[in-house]
């Protein structure tokens, strides 16, 4: 009985922080610039990269349990910055990998 409680309870954490990132998904795409399913596509795949492979490295770091309320907090967040993690990279890349990724997502430089 506590076996298949544990296993429940385990779902409904899983089942929240998933909630939580596309909901925040959700959030940024009515926040966000209309562009194009490219532009959706890639925020997506990057909230899913962050909710994967950053999201649990900072949890173990600082201590936080994954079935805290302060974990599905940082899935939906991760979720909301996931468009400012690609910004972020597109900044650090080469020049080459720069421009290619800008001219595929469609977006321009408009800080001049």
């Amino acid at each position: 009985m506590v076996n298949e409680t544990n296993k429940a309870l385990e779902f409904y954490a899983e089942w929240q922080a998933t909630a939580a990132v596309i909901i925040g998904m959700l959030l940024q795409f009515a926040l966000g610039d209309k562009r194009g399913m490219k532009i959706a596509l890639v925020i997506a795949l990057s909230a899913v990269f962050v909710a994967l492979f950053i999201v649990p490295a900072i949890f173990e770091v600082l201590g936080i349990s994954p079935f805290s309320k302060v974990a599905v907090s940082i899935y939906a967040l991760s979720a909301l910055l996931s468009a400012e993690i690609i910004a972020l990279c597109i900044t650090v890349l080469p020049e080459a990998v720069r421009l290619r990724t800008k001219q595929y997502l469609g977006v321009q430089n408009d800080r001049k």
